[in-house]
């Protein structure tokens, strides 16, 4: 092979030269479309401030409000039906589980995750001091109110079923 000529020496070497320059271009714009150097906080002076209205729920409030309220802390878990006596207390850890027609109101049913005699022994001493006396086959009177309770086995705990007889 015979060494390039002169004209053909200046030829690359100006090719190299326009590639470069197109190279710098190139990146040139890049920067410019991705909007160049981040701008510092503040840089284009300060937003305007606008007063608004409150929100229209700015005074909403569940304070009032039966199902957010919980009845007592850790008295149970659930949302009780509509017409259930709040004078009944609740089974302590209980669960809601279930719930029904019955012949004076809703009968509620609860899970405790504990033995029956346990829950059985604990729901009647928080009957007796809400004022219920006990009655016969598992009844509780308190005034004209009278609920039936019964515990079940259920798994490692308990089902816990009260439901007004009379009111």
């Amino acid at each position: 092979m015979s060494a390039p000529s002169k004209p053909q020496r200046r030829a690359r070497q100006l090719g190299s030269l326009l590639a470069s320059l197109l190279a710098a271009q190139l990146a040139l714009l890049l920067v410019a479309a991705c909007g160049g150097a981040p701008e510092r906080p503040g840089a284009k002076g300060e937003l305007d401030t606008v007063d608004v209205a409150p929100a229209i729920d700015a005074a909403a409030s569940t304070e009032q409000d039966a199902v957010a309220t919980p009845r007592a802390v850790g008295a149970g878990i659930g949302v009780l039906p509509g017409g259930f006596p709040r004078e009944v207390p609740l089974p302590h850890g209980g669960s809601l589980v279930d719930y029904g027609d019955g012949a004076a109101g809703p009968w509620v049913a609860f899970v405790v995750a504990a033995p029956p005699a346990e829950v059985e022994a604990a729901y009647r001493a928080s009957l007796a001091r809400a004022g219920f006396r006990p009655g016969a086959g598992g009844t509780w009177s308190r005034g004209s109110l009278t609920v039936a309770v019964a515990a079940s086995a259920r798994g490692a705990g308990t089902t816990l079923r009260v439901e007004p007889l009379a009111r």
